[in-house]
């Protein structure tokens, strides 16, 4: 079994916005800094709530790490005043990334794979917490934009993945757009999508799969009983209908499934869209019309895995892409056609939920089947 990534969210309020979404696990250490988050010690503790959670993540796992608006809101600026212009602005955001790189590189060091979320654009938050020197929205502008430039160019130079949410969600003065806006400061969830978008571009079937997988872990938590208890029956499978006119053309599941199944098919999940998942071995049975070609959309998560499928007594092999729909288009020419069709799907193996998530799902999993159907 191919190991999955799980990604896992760490950082400052802006990790909020990936709260219940299939693909992450978040971590919200509180209003930490980029500029302290190397110091143990420091007055949030961010360094050694940092470490305390990626010291149990395993080998592999990807870390996308959300800090530095805080320090461009508030503390950048305050700092060039407080020490009265002597360090410039360009100087404080270079310490500052400087501060936060040490620490990734340490991170790095663990066997997790780091990407770097790049900070927001402005909010319209004004001097709420009271500080003595507080930039301007324009001054803001200008601190987030170079301080987003500046962490770009850092991940390059080091090979590191780098999500710009902030060219994205801005207008032309740097201010977060009106439909991506959630409050003053924080960006909602209309920015995952893009978020995703760059995730598939830098590590692709990673998170196809992971997102895919944990839709499963979900669809599991929210099903009642034991995990060995609460899958095995939803429907009265048939064996070999002998009226055709029970039947239909068309299988779709959680539709027009009941009276058409045979053996091998859990019960009912919605991912979405609603699925059986097989067995290693299941059967259906549909009414032949004038149609001339099987169907079949279905899904696989963990590896490509080969599928023979039977239509009657024909049999054609497949081999299944993961993580992405596959439709099975199966000629039926030179397959005995009899007023019923009966339509075995057989995967060469099975894979078991519970050797990736540790969920207590131990069902052998064939391949997940929306809908089967003739035309």
């Amino acid at each position: 079994m191919i190991r999955i990534p799980s990604f896992h969210v760490v950082g400052d309020s802006h990790t909020e916005v990936f709260n219940n979404c299939d693909l992450f696990q978040v971590h919200h250490i509180g209003p930490a800094t980029a500029f302290n988050l190397n110091k143990p010690n420091n007055t949030t503790r961010s360094f050694e709530k940092l470490f305390s959670i990626v010291n149990n993540l395993r080998k592999g796992d990807i870390v996308i790490l959300v800090f530095g608006e805080i320090d461009c809101r508030i503390h950048i600026y305050y700092q060039y005043k407080k020490n009265n212009e002597e360090i410039s602005l360009p100087d404080l955001i270079d310490a500052t990334i400087d501060h936060y790189f040490d620490v990734i590189q340490k991170l790095q060091k663990g066997g997790l794979f780091i990407c770097v979320y790049g900070i927001p654009p402005v909010g319209t938050q004004e001097n709420m917490y009271h500080y003595p020197y507080y930039a301007s929205r324009n001054e803001r502008s200008l601190i987030y934009s170079e301080f987003n430039q500046k962490m770009k160019n850092r991940c390059i130079i080091l090979g590191l993945p780098y999500i710009d949410i902030h060219s994205a969600t801005s207008d032309s003065n740097g201010f977060i757009l009106p439909i991506y806006t959630a409050d003053e400061v924080h960006l909602n969830k209309n920015v995952l999508p893009i978020v995703e978008k760059e995730l598939i571009k830098e590590y692709g079937l990673a998170v196809r799969l992971r997102l895919c997988i944990n839709k499963i872990s979900r669809s599991q938590l929210m099903s009642s009983g034991t995990p060995e208890t609460s899958f095995e029956s939803d429907y009265f499978p048939i064996n070999e209908p002998k009226n055709p006119e029970m039947l239909k053309n068309e299988i779709v599941m959680g539709d027009s499934d009941q009276g058409a199944l045979g053996n091998g098919w859990y019960v009912l999940e919605d991912l979405p869209p609603k699925i059986r998942w097989t067995k290693k071995t299941a059967s259906a049975f549909l009414k032949v019309n004038n149609g001339l070609k099987l169907c079949i959309k279905l899904i696989t998560f963990c590896e490509a895995i080969s599928v023979t499928i039977y239509a009657n007594e024909h049999k054609i092999e497949h081999i299944i892409t993961p993580s992405e729909w596959n439709t099975l288009e199966i000629p039926l020419n030179g397959a005995d056609i009899r007023p019923i069709l009966k339509v075995v799907i057989d995967v060469a193996h099975t894979w078991v939920p519970d050797e990736i998530l540790k969920n207590g799902d131990k069902r052998q999993l064939g391949v997940a089947v929306e809908k089967i159907w003739l035309e």
